[in-house]
């Protein structure tokens, strides 16, 4: 309910570019909407239209995944494949949020559990759907019902190989200690990650993010509804733990800061943040907001992707104190990779 300048029609035009852009179109418009109605206000015709046609998009790629989900779930569970897979992030977290279809997802993440099943899965996707990529050996890409979806067969990875090692002991320790966790999707019951490691899997999704990539307000938005919808089913003692033996706590305290500075939370409502960083996160917030975009095809142009191998430099470089191993281990990583695909 922030005061906006006066809003004239191709404003609000551009809210709608903006928000596809950002890839939050959905939350967009039901702010929009409060925000509208709150103050008695009438849309022109051709906003509202336009937006109209933008959600009913968004509505109808959302049936599509939700109805591509409860399927697949369904083949990879029941026999004789028996996978059991997780679903991560994405349409899961859309829970969350007082209209479900509006929340904009691209694929379907899952996570399958033990390497003996993480193959099978991958076999059965090579048999009967389009693969788009298989380069990484972990991570699976393919289309289901004209659906993007990402077979993973770790629930996160870190690029520091100790860490990551870490990490994933970490996740299969926990994993062998909690109860399985549910939601339904088109009546279908689909297993979910458990509170406390969901939470860490948004911290650590987040950072990667902050670190080297694009960050979507969306991606922040989504860390701050699981605290306040499941933040008090979370074991803070263990998520405390973890950050310490993962080296995160800079990056949590930052991430806990973007939540104070955007979206009004308070120290005490973020349990896992130990100091308010309040003029770190400027810096960044600038840089969420400054509206710069690369579209995935444009990295076939040299010059696009050199500026974007710089921006990710110049990124890194000013959040390397937040965590160097990760940022080391991520560039040794891109080199190693580099060598790998030169061509003669």
């Amino acid at each position: 309910m922030e005061q906006l300048e006066p809003m004239s029609n191709f404003k609000w035009l551009k809210l709608i570019q903006l928000s596809i852009t950002q890839e939050c179109m959905g939350i967009t418009y039901d702010g929009m909407v409060r925000y509208v109605n709150a103050r008695q206000m009438t849309l022109a015709s051709k906003v509202n239209d336009e937006w109209v046609s933008v959600i009913t998009k968004t509505e109808a790629d959302a049936r599509e995944m939700n109805n591509s989900i409860a399927e697949l779930y369904q083949i990879f569970s029941r026999e004789p494949r028996l996978f059991y897979p997780v679903l991560l992030r994405g349409r899961g977290m859309a829970q969350l949020y007082s209209n479900p279809l509006h929340y904009y997802c691209d694929h379907i993440d899952w996570y399958i559990p033990t390497e003996e099943k993480a193959r099978e899965a991958d076999a059965w996707a090579k048999r009967e759907t389009k693969i788009l990529s298989d380069i990484d050996p972990n991570k699976l890409k393919y289309k289901f019902n004209e659906v993007k979806v990402e077979n993973n067969h770790f629930v996160q990875e870190l690029m520091d190989r100790k860490l990551n090692k870490d990490l994933q002991v970490l996740v299969t320790r926990e994993k062998s200690y909690y109860k399985p966790n549910y939601i339904e999707v088109n009546s279908v019951k689909v297993e979910i990650l458990p509170p406390s490691i969901n939470l860490l899997m948004l911290i650590l999704h987040l950072m990667t993010h902050i670190l080297e990539e694009d960050v979507k307000p969306q991606m922040i938005i989504d860390l701050g509804m699981f605290l306040r919808k499941l933040g008090h089913l979370v074991d803070y003692i263990k998520i405390e733990r973890w950050l310490n033996e993962l080296g995160m706590q800079k990056i949590a305290n930052l991430e806990g800061s973007l939540l104070i500075s955007l979206f009004n939370f308070t120290q005490d409502e973020i349990p896992f943040m130990t100091e308010y960083l309040e003029e770190d996160v400027t810096g960044l917030i600038a840089n969420i907001f400054s509206n710069e975009y690369m579209n995935p095809t444009d990295e076939f142009s040299i010059s696009k992707r050199t500026k974007k191998n710089f921006k990710h430099l110049y990124r890194s470089a000013t959040t390397f104190r937040y965590h160097p191993r990760e940022i080391t281990g991520s560039y040794v990583s891109k080199i190693t990779r580099q060598f790998s695909r030169i061509e003669e």
